[in-house]
């Protein structure tokens, strides 16, 4: 009798200390799930604040290069409206708008570059396809007095980005005319241009959209935002004129290209292409970079 007690107590103890164990060992499974669980989402908070980051540094890299090629324009427009007078101290347009792009950062290297183009009566103009990174379309406008120099530099840069140059006119199509108009946000009176007289004003002109731009790494708060007049390239003068008329003080105005279809890329591919684009604005005939890729949101 007693060793049937003894058997059944230790068999209670046994019992009780599988229990006490099993018990141990599922809270170490939850501590340890819910570790992983809480480094998981951790981690991808972690990316997705690097994804933004990533993605603010693309579209502000990529507005950078835009305003440094809208200057190269300005200067070349500055010069030869003016009898080819590369002297700001003798052409007046010219100066201001060196001194406006000195306010926003443009590189006075850049602007030197400009200046010695468009001097050069010997100059013509070029557009170069290129097939770039993920297969997406380039389109290199240049200013050049020797092609095949030209196509060796470009050449040199872009062999390094998955890219090459392809025949004359092949991607072109993929892309129409714009024009774009840069407003400043008071009048020529000094009054506010608020979202309302903006959109009237766009209405009026015939525009077809209107957005307000913010420049990176601009010095000057008057010119470090915009207001953006998107029209048809066949309009841009008489919206341009329509827009005065309203009394905005136009910064700015030129074409562009702008893809009938963007592409949605990686984010590496996406990298790379801004790298490409950027190297492609440092050649000297290099005038403007368009593609055709979504970059950030």
């Amino acid at each position: 009798m007693n060793s049937r007690i003894s058997l059944n107590l230790i068999g209670a103890v046994t019992q009780s200390l599988r229990n006490r164990l099993n018990t141990t060992r599922l809270q170490a499974l939850n501590d340890q799930r819910n570790h992983l669980i809480s480094y998981t989402q951790s981690r991808a908070a972690g990316h997705a604040k690097w994804q933004n980051i990533a993605s603010t540094k693309s579209k502000n890299d990529l507005m950078r290069g835009k305003l440094i090629s809208r200057y190269v324009i300005m200067v070349r427009k500055a010069i030869v409206s003016n009898n080819r007078i590369a002297d700001p101290r003798l052409n007046s347009k010219l100066a201001a708008v060196l001194a406006e792009a000195g306010k926003l950062n443009v590189p006075k290297a850049t602007l030197e570059r400009a200046i010695v183009r468009a001097t050069n009566v010997k100059m013509i103009t070029k557009s170069l396809d290129i097939k770039g990174p993920g297969g997406c379309a380039v389109i290199a406008q240049c200013e050049t007095d020797n092609i095949s120099n030209l196509r060796r530099e470009v050449k040199k840069v872009i062999r390094h980005y998955d890219s090459y140059i392809m025949p004359d006119d092949t991607l072109i199509s993929m892309f129409q005319s714009r024009g774009f108009i840069r407003a400043a946000t008071k009048t020529r009176d000094g009054r506010d241009v608020s979202n309302d007289y903006a959109e009237e004003a766009a209405i009026m002109a015939n525009a077809e959209e209107v957005t307000l731009e913010r420049l990176p790494d601009a010095t000057d708060e008057d010119l470090a935002t915009a207001w953006i007049f998107k029209t048809d390239a066949s309009l841009l003068a008489p919206c341009r004129g329509e827009l005065e008329k309203f009394g905005l003080n136009i910064l700015s105005y030129d074409l562009c290209l702008v893809p009938y279809r963007e592409l949605t890329l990686d984010e590496e591919i996406c990298e790379k292409l801004i790298e490409l684009c950027e190297k492609l604005r440092e050649l000297d005939q290099v005038v403007d970079v368009f593609h055709n890729v979504k970059i950030g949101e």
